[in-house]
């Protein structure tokens, strides 16, 4: 089964959403899907569900693949969480 997360970033104004999907999906091909749950005054909060269709993901696996994806877009696109 898809493990999900919901993450508040907070993202330049210049930052296309599009961007940010690209690099979130870019990060892990674990991802399976990054949906928009909502914005608001340049914080931009996101729901990303991981899948690995070979086993399940724990907490572990699920922390390493944030850390990566919150490490590649602050450098890529200057986001933080």
């Amino acid at each position: 089964p898809g493990v999900y997360e919901d993450l508040t970033l907070i993202a330049p104004a210049n930052v296309l959403y599009g961007d940010i999907v690209k690099t979130i999906r870019d990060s892990t091909k674990l991802i399976y899907s990054v949906d928009l749950l909502g914005t608001h005054e340049g914080n931009i909060s996101l729901r990303i569900t991981y899948l690995d269709q070979s086993q399940n993901l724990d907490n572990t696996k699920v922390a390493k693949l944030r850390t990566k994806i919150l490490n590649d877009l602050k450098e890529n696109l200057k986001i933080r969480l």
